[in-house]
């Protein structure tokens, strides 16, 4: 069982260390390097309390994107699983919607992050440091490239 802190509409402060007092109960286990869903037997039996919970917010669970999850002993999947297996790796985390550079650095892989940040994970051949990835997506000459390449080709397109 995987129990992360959460960002949920936090304020990322540039630099700064990552805080929350949020957390999401992710009922799934790492097997070779992929998350698999605990089964529900398992989990009411190695995590009495966490399904517990889980069994009083089933009703809604189940009815989740019109019924979509409404399916027996995988009720309580995430309905996004996307980018799981990244869930406790270091990476970058930013607000899907920023003015400017607003990367902060979870250099634990300890916060799993929602609807409204995206995590980056850099790949394995990747030899510059998150810090120095950091800096430079947040500096006002990336963004200020970013912004006037944009406005660039939106003028070429519509020519």
């Amino acid at each position: 069982m995987l129990l992360y802190n959460q960002f949920f509409f936090v304020l990322l402060q540039l630099y700064g260390s990552l805080d929350t007092q949020r957390y999401v109960v992710l009922p799934y286990e790492r097997n070779s390097g992929n998350m698999t869903l605990i089964k529900e037997n398992d989990l009411s039996e190695k995590y009495p309390m966490t399904y517990s919970y889980l069994k009083k917010c089933e009703t809604i669970l189940r009815r989740r994107e019109k019924g979509r999850f409404d399916i027996d002993n995988e009720w309580f999947q995430l309905s996004r699983k996307q980018g799981l297996a990244y869930a406790t790796s270091p990476k970058l985390i930013a607000p899907d919607i920023s003015m400017g550079g607003n990367f902060s650095f979870d250099e634990q892989g300890v916060f799993y992050q929602t609807a409204t940040l995206y995590g980056y994970v850099k790949k394995d051949d990747v030899l510059v440091s998150y810090k120095v990835l950091m800096a430079v997506l947040n500096s006002r000459l990336c963004w200020f490239y970013a912004k006037y390449w944009n406005s660039y080709v939106w003028w070429i397109l519509s020519l």
